[in-house]
């Protein structure tokens, strides 16, 4: 339990200064703290009430009450959504890969280590992306988004695609992963696209 515990405080640090870093040009040091500690607080909130009635669904009730926490934060200080979501997304990914390294460690859980090395790999895109998307030909737009939300489009992907044939891995939901998964990582692939033709 208390392993589970500093991991979490552990990941939200990271995420916490990864957010700071890529926005405090832009934006005052309490807006970013605040919107960070309203997606802890949703984060929190989502994981206890899956705890409480729908353990299985631990992961998915955390993203979505941790992103209505973003949006919240967003709403409040009227940031840029994208410019945090980019922000939020490679913090959102060093957390996981926080936990399924933990989780690898601490159980001996192979599952757990090709999840961090996944994560790991998405890390590496992710920067890739953030540096070359506007050298795309088809990216026209070159708007902001484009890395954080393809990557978390490959996750999602790959979370799906592994819930076909290892549907009791950690975070995943059963046979239900390949359907939610799968319509997220149509979402942020179709949010992609629509940013590419946006002028």
């Amino acid at each position: 339990m208390i392993t589970n515990v500093l991991t979490f405080i552990f990941g939200f640090l990271i995420f916490l200064f990864l957010l700071w870093r890529k926005l405090k040009e832009d934006y005052i040091s309490s807006q970013i703290f605040t919107t960070a500690f309203y997606v802890l607080a949703g984060v929190t909130f989502g994981y206890f009430i899956s705890k409480r009635f729908f353990p299985a669904w631990w992961f998915w009730e955390s993203l979505v009450s941790g992103f209505v926490g973003l949006i919240i934060g967003v709403a409040r200080f009227k940031l840029r959504f994208f410019e945090v979501f980019e922000a939020s997304a490679i913090g959102f990914i060093f957390w996981i890969a926080t936990i399924y390294f933990v989780d690898a460690i601490k159980l001996g859980s192979i599952s757990s280590f090709v999840g961090f090395l996944i994560l790991s790999v998405l890390i590496l895109l992710f920067y890739y992306f953030q540096s070359h998307y506007r050298d795309f030909a088809w990216y026209k737009s070159g708007k902001i988004g484009f890395a954080s939300l393809s990557c978390l489009g490959i996750f999602f992907t790959l979370r799906a695609l592994f819930a076909t044939l290892f549907p009791f891995v950690l975070s995943f939901v059963g046979r239900w992963e390949i359907a939610v998964s799968a319509i997220s990582a149509f979402v942020c692939f179709l949010v992609v696209f629509n940013l590419s033709i946006q002028k």
